[in-house]
């Protein structure tokens, strides 16, 4: 008895799980809604008046079948089948072709008592990759440049490149086929080149479209850059010579300027100290001078034009003039009118005359007749040279006994 007890209680099971499994039933319902899957709804519960219907992963509701009450669908308590979302007889269903499906009963209308429907394999779709590129590091570094980044990747073993500016790239993998993210390189820009990278890390390597959770996908690349100081412009120090005070013969002279022993311009760096010394030969013996050399000098990268920092070197000389020269008058030769060429003495002293002539000075100086004075026992004689708005006027004289040179 108990056997046959435990025989009967299956089959009731099996009677009872029929209408879930084999699809649509009820009164009036159209063979085309004896449909694979069927939601029951609790009478009076919220789902009878929106129910939700749900595929698992990888499939879509392509279509259902709505049962309610009497007349609710003119006659018959039964929709016809239904494969796009839209408003039937005020049940209104959304989300046809996708996992999943809500069917909402309007306003007056009956309650929804259950929802028969089919689900397929969701057709492959095509999703979308961005490259997304992350910095660390130095950033600052490379803020106002340009960095260009190039991504090799393949699409199921075929090799493309892509190459941005920007942070991101958007790549579009179509349905069914593999990224896989292959190398990088990076162009950091003119300017930037004392500054390196390494990739730190990468998201992802490769994914298939679609990507299940959503339709876009990120693979971030995140890279990190360090930059060494820049190497200083060099400079270089000259030393400049000048001469001021009394004028002297500069035939023979020869200066060295040294700085740190070597001769200018040499190298030199911001901050050093460098010593700069002179050795001066060749200035009359009657000369010194005077230098405002300041040694050590140090170097002022501020002071630099062009890279190059000009220290000027003054020397001030003085020279004394003999005592056995200081009377000396160089011998003058000039030619006159009335006489041969003749060599003015050295010595000269004031005579009186009364008498005038006209000399011809050698050279385009102006002759001017003027009186002169001078002694009875003196011979040639030569007066001053006299500056006039016209020229330079030079006095020749002499004396005779007589009334005429």
């Amino acid at each position: 008895m108990r056997g046959v007890g435990a025989i009967m209680i299956l089959v009731a099971l099996i009677v009872g799980l029929l209408p879930l499994m084999s699809g649509a039933d009820g009164d009036d319902s159209p063979a085309e809604c004896e449909l694979a899957y069927k939601l029951e709804v609790a009478e009076g519960s919220p789902a009878a008046r929106q129910a939700t219907v749900k595929a698992p992963e990888g499939y879509v509701i392509d279509a259902i079948c709505i049962k309610s009450g009497e007349e609710a669908f003119g006659d018959l308590k039964h929709s016809a089948l239904i494969t796009a979302d839209g408003v039937y007889s005020g049940f209104t269903v959304v989300g046809l072709g996708t996992e999943r499906v809500t069917v909402t009963a309007g306003a007056g209308i009956k309650d929804i008592s259950h929802v028969d429907y089919s689900k397929v394999k969701e057709a492959p779709k095509e999703s979308r990759v961005r490259f997304e590129k992350v910095w660390v590091g130095e950033i600052d570094e490379i803020a106002d440049f340009e960095v260009m980044v190039t991504v090799t990747y393949t699409l199921d073993g075929v090799e493309y490149q892509t190459t941005f500016a920007e942070k991101s790239e958007w790549i579009t993998v179509p349905a069914g086929k593999t990224l896989t993210y292959e190398s990088e390189s990076v162009d950091l820009g003119e300017g930037v080149n004392s500054c390196d990278f390494k990739k730190e890390g990468i998201s992802y390597h490769s994914f298939t479209a679609p990507y299940k959770y959503s339709k876009d996908k990120s693979i971030t690349i995140t890279n990190k850059v360090w930059c060494d100081e820049p190497e200083p412009e060099p400079i270089f120090l000259s030393l400049e010579k000048v001469w001021t005070g009394a004028e002297f013969d500069e035939t023979d002279l020869v200066v060295t300027l040294l700085m740190d022993g070597e001769v200018g311009p040499v190298e030199v760096e911001d901050g050093q100290s460098v010593v700069i010394t002179e050795n001066v030969t060749g200035l009359p013996e009657t000369c010194t001078y005077r230098s405002d050399i300041v040694s050590p000098y140090v170097v002022d990268s501020e002071d630099a034009d062009d890279g190059v920092i000009t220290v000027r070197v003054t020397n001030h000389v003085t020279c004394v003039v003999p005592e056995d020269k200081k009377d000396e008058v160089l011998p003058v030769v000039v030619t006159t009118s009335t006489a041969p060429t003749t060599t003015i003495p050295t010595k000269v002293l004031p005579i009186e005359v009364t008498t005038t002539i006209e000399s011809e000075v050698v050279g385009s100086v102006v002759a001017e007749t003027l009186p002169f004075t001078g002694s009875n026992d003196l011979g040639w004689l030569l007066i001053a040279a006299e500056a006039v708005a016209l020229g330079s006027v030079l006095v020749i004289g002499s004396r005779r006994e007589e009334s005429e040179l």
